[in-house]
């Protein structure tokens, strides 16, 4: 007889049937990324990138990209607390779409409202903090081929929200991420969502929602300066739980019993935390303060490159 998960709940599966879904989500991710490599060799000139656009988005040539046109559209990015720069094709801030390795430009609206509708009062006071002296180097799990399919760089959840979440972390915890999601649900049956400003944020992002309930209108989100959240590092990521239907969030979920399996994967949990609590948010350290991984970024200015960890992806 097959045997469950420990701790498993109602909605587990069993151990052949969760590697049978990871290798399922593997074969899912590739066949993805060819077809995206396959469009992308049939651009005619220089066309030789492909993307993920919304019906309606105007696309704007180099050859109409003059300095007035580039002041206005850089105006207009700040306004939602994103620089240009996000909106290039080829740029390294853009979003990429982790299902395909496509870019995406979705705004998806302010970051600051989102978290105001979405985590309110309750989780708004929470703060990221720094490691104690004996927290040391996080150690990373092992990763094993599945029938001749390693799926060491597949990003896929049943999610497809969180999958472009995780997509933007620090490459040496993206891997980990998903399968912490992966591994929260083939347990307990509980799908989780990483939600839209949940993961990596810019300095930028982080002192817009600082300022909220300080110097500008709006409930307290974080007591997290910019600079100063591992969120800024792509290091931390934020959970809710969602609904059945897959896609309403879920008004409370067992924090406690899922953070059992985000500390197997290598992540500190903010319900552990003894000033200020924070259950949604998980986070790796490395060991390091937020102040020493802000003199490790690299030259892309978005992740710390962090010594004897994955910093490419």
């Amino acid at each position: 007889m097959s045997t469950l998960f420990r701790n498993s709940s109602p909605g587990a599966l069993t151990r052949e049937q969760a590697l049978a879904r990871e290798k399922q989500r593997a074969v899912e991710h590739r066949r993805q990324i060819r077809m995206a490599q396959e469009l992308a060799a049939q651009g005619r000139g220089d066309d030789t990138e492909v993307a993920h656009l919304t019906r309606g988005e105007l696309v704007v040539p180099k050859e109409l990209q003059n300095p007035e046109v580039l002041a206005a559209l850089t105006l207009a990015a700040a306004a939602h607390n994103i620089p240009l720069e996000m909106l290039s094709i080829g740029n390294a801030q853009n979003r990429i779409n982790p299902n395909t390795g496509a870019p995406e430009f979705g705004i998806f609206g302010g970051i600051g409202d989102w978290f105001s509708r979405n985590f309110g009062v309750g989780t708004a006071n929470a703060t990221e903090q720094s490691p104690s002296p004996s927290a040391g180097v996080v150690g990373v799990p092992t990763q094993e081929p599945i029938d001749g399919i390693t799926v060491l760089g597949s990003l896929i959840t049943d999610d497809p929200s969180t999958n472009q979440i995780i997509g933007g972390l620090h490459p040496s915890v993206r891997y980990d991420a998903t399968k912490f999601i992966n591994d929260v649900k083939d347990q307990t049956g509980q799908q989780l969502r990483v939600p839209y400003g949940s993961g990596w944020r810019s300095s930028a992002e982080q002192d817009s929602l600082y300022t909220q309930n300080r110097t500008t209108p709006g409930q307290p989100v974080t007591n997290a300066p910019g600079g100063k959240s591992y969120h800024n590092y792509g290091l931390a990521f934020d959970i809710r739980g969602l609904n059945p239907d897959g896609k309403t969030l879920k008004d409370d979920i067992d924090f406690q019993g899922i953070a059992g399996i985000g500390k197997a994967r290598g992540f500190e949990w903010g319900g552990n935390w003894t000033n200020i609590k924070d259950p949604p948010h998980f986070q790796r350290t490395y060991g390091y303060t937020t102040d020493q991984l802000r003199q490790m970024m690299g030259p892309d200015g978005k992740y710390p490159t962090i010594p004897g960890q994955r910093n490419k992806w």
